[in-house]
């Protein structure tokens, strides 16, 4: 298996140089598009087995921590679930190491192609009914 902060590095890496490719060729709004339709796919994917558990936010809370603090990663979770919905809140309080390359590319900060992006295919993978 491969170092868990090596694949955050690369997947950092090619999302924020194709962002960046496409932000010039087409825009920041297309960019985002553009990604978007790959991504929530995978998102869902992602996501699935974790909707199948008891609780979103003790299954976020049992994410492998050491993969975590291995990329520099540390937040919290917080379960903000009602009555008729599952819902967690992710706090990451700090910025993986490889996510701090971001400047490297351009961008003021990292949040709208990480974070942002991340909700949107969450959103799009799972539409609220």
């Amino acid at each position: 298996m491969q170092n868990p902060n090596h694949e955050l590095t690369d997947a950092a890496r090619k999302k924020f140089s194709k962002f960046r490719e496409l932000s010039s060729k087409h825009g920041e709004k297309q960019a985002c598009e553009t990604l978007l339709e790959r991504f929530f796919e995978l998102q869902k994917q992602r996501m699935v087995p974790l909707l199948a558990k008891p609780t979103l936010a003790k299954e976020f809370r049992l994410a492998p921590p050491l993969s975590f603090n291995a990329i520099g990663m540390k937040m919290d979770v917080v379960d903000i679930s009602s009555e008729n919905e599952d819902t967690a809140l992710e706090i990451r309080k700090i910025l993986p190491t490889p996510y701090r390359k971001y400047r490297k590319y351009g961008f003021e900060t990292p949040f709208h192609v990480l974070c942002e992006m991340d909700i949107e295919a969450s959103r799009r993978a799972f539409p609220r009914k």
